[in-house]
């Protein structure tokens, strides 16, 4: 009996030392668990978890991180994230899948926030007109002209109501090398037409062309000064010189606020000028193909590489390269998202993370001449080729 006690005895201080040593053991495993330290098998060390937050519009998107499918569609809030760089994507049924490269930091959380997720339809034709230029504008209303051989037609269409407005007519012999652009409030169109080393511009509004020159165009003008050429504003009957450049064919843009737009047509360069600066009057003066105001700051391109520059702070950044060369932009917005279009392609390209753009394809054609949204950014429209048929096409967006 008393061996038997003994053996009790002992065993249960075995027990109770084995308790002790898996407690001290297991505690501190369960204080890093819920302190969110995590096992790295593949680094072979405890490491703190991070978290991603997505959201997009539409919501109720998939979620797949490393093609696994997350248990919650978006909006979703995933917890309990091994830290690393994991390839994201968004599925939704009717829509385009959206994916980047996100990284995961250990205790923070990575917040990729209003996706943008686009319908995957093909565009449908609205009518079997072949515009020789075009140019469309955030209002929604676009200009095009139609070259016949006597008669140069320009018109506006607008597609919340259907309407097609003849501008004017011009005989094609005074018709060199057209182009049209909109102001900066879309108040305004301008076609601007270069011939024999000229260009003369025409103003219009959606009602019709304009009898002079607006207001905020009038005081500024272009004036060869000997061997350059001088940009001039005119207060109170006199002419003052704003800033001189070289002698080449410029043409005035737009005004907007105290900044005036020049275009080198020859050369293909962007000139913006402050006209009540102190300093130096020209801010930028950079090889452009196209551009476009986004809010206060312009959006400019060479065709291959898209910059953003803002004159308030004398700022330009690289926005995003591309290896066909771009024809327009279109920012949407939410200011995060770019309609980037092509000769044969239009893409949304999400900039919300600068070092990981995502593009997505709206539309492919044969031939795509101008691209532009309705004002709510849920309708594309183009005039284009698409299989071998021109003519204006639609394509909806979002619902």
């Amino acid at each position: 009996m008393v061996g038997s006690r003994d053996m009790s005895l002992k065993f249960r201080r075995t027990f109770f030392y084995l308790y002790i040593g898996l407690f001290l053991l297991v505690a501190p495993l369960v204080v890093l668990y819920t302190a969110g330290y995590r096992l790295d098998v593949q680094r072979g060390r405890l490491v703190q978890i991070g978290a991603l937050s997505v959201t997009s519009v539409p919501k109720g998107a998939q979620v797949f991180l490393d093609d696994a499918e997350l248990s919650d569609r978006t909006p979703t809030l995933q917890k309990r994230i091994l830290p690393g760089t994991y390839h994201l994507r968004l599925n939704k049924e009717g829509y385009k899948p959206w994916e980047r490269e996100v990284e995961i930091k250990s205790k923070q959380t990575t917040i990729v926030e209003g996706v943008e997720l686009f319908l995957d339809l093909a565009p449908e034709m609205i009518t079997p007109i072949a515009a020789s230029v075009s140019v469309g504008s955030t209002n929604g209303l676009v200009a095009y002209a139609i070259a016949a051989d006597q008669w140069f037609e320009l018109w506006i269409y607008n597609p919340t109501n259907g309407d097609f407005t003849l501008l004017d007519r011009l005989s094609s012999a005074k018709i060199g090398e057209p182009q049209l652009h909109w102001s900066h409030d879309n108040y305004l169109l301008i076609l601007s037409d270069a011939k024999n080393g000229k260009t003369e511009q025409r103003f219009y509004t959606s009602n019709g062309p304009l009898s002079s020159v607006p207001a905020w165009f009038a005081p500024f003008a272009l004036a060869p000064e000997g061997e350059q050429s001088a940009l001039t504003r005119s207060r109170s009957q006199t002419v003052e010189t704003i800033a001189l450049l070289p002698k080449n064919n410029y043409q005035i843009s737009d005004v907007f606020n105290n900044w005036v737009v020049i275009q080198d047509n020859e050369q293909e360069r962007l000139i913006l000028i402050d006209s009540d600066t102190q300093g130096p009057p020209i801010l930028l003066n950079a090889a452009a193909k196209f551009y476009r105001w986004q809010e206060s700051s312009i959006l400019y391109s060479d065709g291959f590489e898209l910059h953003r520059y803002n004159p308030s702070t004398n700022s330009d950044t690289l926005i995003t390269r591309s290896s066909s060369q771009m024809t327009d932009v279109i920012p949407l917005a939410d200011s995060q998202t770019l309609v980037i279009t092509t000769s044969t392609q239009t893409a949304a390209i999400d900039i919300s993370d600068i070092s990981r753009p995502v593009n997505t394809v709206i539309v492919s054609a044969d031939k795509i001449q101008s691209f532009w949204l309705d004002p709510r950014g849920r309708t594309g429209y183009f005039f284009g080729i698409v299989n071998g048929l021109a003519g204006l096409y639609k394509i909806a967006l979002t619902r």
